[in-house]
């Protein structure tokens, strides 16, 4: 009949990826990194399924803290790289895609922002 079934929900993100059904759409914007939410919500979210990220861990993703970039992101981050906003944005994505990939799937960006106190 088109109806389209939405459930919205505002849980921990831990908590969350299990949940007994996958989901079509999520955004995770937790506070700070979400790289510990990655591989949870990649092996939740089915082929075409969307995931949404944010992240306000800039000082990390910005190379601000190239350690923490290591640690959390397993990203070898150099500040004086005159597109470092870009570099965030990319680090984002690549823990992404080797979450899913740990879990045999892929991923494709659709759109990613860069700004002052965030990466979407």
């Amino acid at each position: 009949s088109g109806a389209l079934a939405l459930r919205v929900v505002c849980a921990d993100a831990r908590a969350l990826v299990h949940l007994a059904s996958p989901f079509e759409y999520a955004h995770l914007d937790p506070f700070g990194s979400c790289a510990q939410h990655l591989d949870g919500f990649a092996a939740r979210a089915p082929h075409g399924g969307l995931i949404s990220l944010t992240a306000t861990d800039t000082s990390a993703l910005y190379a601000h803290y190239p350690r923490v970039a290591r640690r959390a992101y397993a990203a070898t981050l150099e500040r004086s790289d005159a597109n470092w906003r870009e570099a965030g944005v990319r680090v984002l994505c690549g823990a992404l895609a080797v979450a899913a990939a740990r879990h045999g799937k892929g991923m494709q960006p659709l759109h990613s922002c860069a700004a002052a106190h965030f990466v979407h």
